[in-house]
């Protein structure tokens, strides 16, 4: 075929880095530290107990929150229907139940995903299995790829 009537596939790829999704800034505790924040952190909730010169999960949350407005006006502008977002686990914990509007209850049962694994917001019409069970559905998205605590699995695959 001539060089003429070739068709080429050009991806742009667009990378923004945005400081929103850093991990949970944590201080250097030792098992002593750690031990003595125990009680004012069960007393005040996981979520949002701040470790001495450290960062809570609903800081975090805060900070995701941000950056899901960024990120709203990002794929508008550049007229985008996906994206993909590499983070850490809690960071994903934290835009996955800013995304849905979960409760804190629903994030507690999220365990953090490994290293490289894929966590999946779609459209409900457009999950694809392969992508793993779907463990949260909140009006038209589900997520898929997170892995929920062993003790929460038949109370939380519901619809939100």
């Amino acid at each position: 075929m001539p060089s003429s009537h070739r068709r080429c596939l050009l991806l742009i790829v667009a990378i923004i880095l945005l400081s929103h999704l850093r991990h949970v800034c944590a201080t250097s505790i030792n098992d002593t530290a750690l031990a003595e924040q125990a009680e004012p952190r069960r007393k005040h909730g996981w979520f949002y107990y701040r470790f001495n010169a450290g960062e809570s999960p609903a800081d975090c949350f805060d900070r995701t929150s941000s950056f899901l407005e960024t990120l709203s006006r990002q794929l508008e502008r550049k007229e985008a229907e996906r994206a993909l977002v590499v983070s850490h686990g809690l960071t994903i914990r934290c835009f996955v139940m800013r995304f849905l509007h979960l409760t804190i209850e629903d994030f507690e049962v999220m365990l953090n995903p490994h290293n490289c694994d894929i966590v999946t917001l779609s459209l409900a019409d457009e999950a694809d299995p392969a992508d793993g069970e779907v463990v949260f559905h909140a009006g038209r998205w589900v997520v898929q790829g997170l892995v929920l605590a062993p003790h929460s699995h038949q109370r939380y695959r519901r619809h939100h």
